[in-house]
């Protein structure tokens, strides 16, 4: 199976690394718009690297442009390619609508929503269905100054880190938030840096929210994120930080390292990242709904527009449209 990577950024240039290690795959081409890049990313990778994605030499594609560039999402299902599109679908219900208008069949659509192939969140998964009747949720996910730096112009912490909690809450619930109230704080870019949302899934249960990428770049870890399910039988809390692995140099400093996200395996990314990847190519040899879906993805983007529409209103209690 010949597969292309759209967009050559953080996450693109991981999938890139990764393609080659899966049995029976070939990295086809790389297609970056960053003409600066072409040399490194050839040398780099030893395949084409390209300006426009060659349709006709793939049978899948791997996009993870930013947030708010899906055109080759859309011009890859126009064309009969599989695609696994990077978190989010897209920035808008309108937009995540004409994803899956365009799909030949529900099966040439996966989301990369990663923390769905998490084993800490499978865990979470089972033990939720032990809880009884569902009282409180709470998930919360920061990230260090970095991230705002770096793409803060571009996107929201909502979309770039929260709608990682959007879909847990979902995937883990089995159960879909209907209404949200949010407050964002802007500090260090022209969108949201900072924000708390107060939901309700559809049976009336509160959700507790809380996304933000103001953490010091000095933290040891760059992630600091959990959720908790409480009900009538007990709880459930899950860490899903970066806590398992610590570095600390004799200079004093100490990083705390990745092991589930996509840990180096002989130099190649692993966890949950390797599933995603090998769960997205079943689907394509099999021609079977992905494990995540685009109306998963959409029913995600969803949520996050409404929170946002709430933000731009003060506050103020939104429904999140049906998709």
């Amino acid at each position: 199976m010949r597969i292309g990577v759209v967009g050559a950024g953080f996450m693109g240039t991981l999938y890139a690394r990764l393609l080659p290690a899966v049995p029976d795959v070939e990295l086809a081409w790389i297609a970056e718009t960053d003409t600066r890049r072409h040399a490194e990313l050839a040398e780099r990778f030893g395949v084409p690297v390209l300006t426009r994605a060659r349709w006709d030499e793939v049978d899948a594609v791997v996009v993870a442009t930013p947030d708010d560039v899906r055109d080759p999402v859309l011009e890859a299902l126009q064309a009969g390619r599989h695609v696994l599109v990077e978190k989010p679908l897209a920035t808008s219900v309108a937009e995540a609508t004409r994803l899956l208008a365009a799909r030949p069949s529900p099966a040439h659509l996966m989301v990369g929503h990663l923390l769905r192939f998490d084993p800490r969140v499978a865990q979470a998964v089972a033990a939720c269905r032990g809880l009884g009747a569902l009282w409180t949720v709470r998930a919360w996910r920061a990230n260090s100054l970095l991230a705002a730096r770096r793409i803060g112009t571009r996107t929201s912490v909502a979309w770039f880190l929260g709608i990682h909690d959007v879909d847990l809450v979902h995937h883990v619930t089995g159960r879909r938030i209907s209404r949200v109230r949010a407050r964002g704080l802007r500090v260090v870019s022209p969108h949201d840096d900072h924000v708390e949302v107060h939901a309700w899934l559809t049976d009336g249960t509160p959700v507790e929210l809380r996304w933000s990428w103001l953490l010091p770049v000095e933290r040891a870890s760059g992630l600091s994120a959990g959720l908790e399910l409480v009900g009538a039988e007990g709880m459930c809390e899950v860490e899903l930080s970066h806590t398992d692995v610590a570095l600390t140099s004799r200079g004093g400093r100490t990083e705390q390292l990745d092991t589930y996200h996509w840990p180096p395996d002989a130099g190649i990314p692993g966890g949950d990242l390797r599933q995603e990847l090998m769960a997205f190519v079943t689907a394509v040899r099999t021609e079977t709904r992905p494990p995540v879906t685009g109306e998963d993805g959409l029913a995600a983007v969803a949520v996050v527009e409404a929170v946002e529409r709430s933000i731009r209103a003060g506050g103020r209690e939104t429904e999140v449209k049906d998709p």
